[in-house]
């Protein structure tokens, strides 16, 4: 689901007063944020960030941790294809 989807389903809750607006927002964002390309762009910018940035301020000897919210976002990122291709 693209940013631009999210925000016009969102307005429509607003107006709607069927929907509990709570509810329904918390579960489209659970539903953004699991989405697999989100987790790949999230994983490859923290792990490029880390490997230009940062691990030079520590003698190039270094491991990452990819700190989620929850297991099943751990999950789900080192099952990226980005991960899978780091691996290899």
């Amino acid at each position: 689901m693209e940013s631009h989807t999210y925000f016009k389903v969102s307005k429509k809750i607003k107006e709607n007063p069927i929907f509990e607006k709570s509810g329904a927002n918390k579960t489209i964002s659970i539903f953004v944020n699991l989405d697999k390309h989100n987790i790949t762009q999230k994983v490859q910018t923290i792990v490029e960030d880390f490997r230009n940035n940062r691990i030079s301020w520590i003698g190039n000897t270094a491991k990452a941790i990819i700190v989620t919210s929850s297991k099943l976002h751990a999950y789900l990122s080192i099952h990226s294809p980005y991960v899978k291709l780091l691996v290899t």
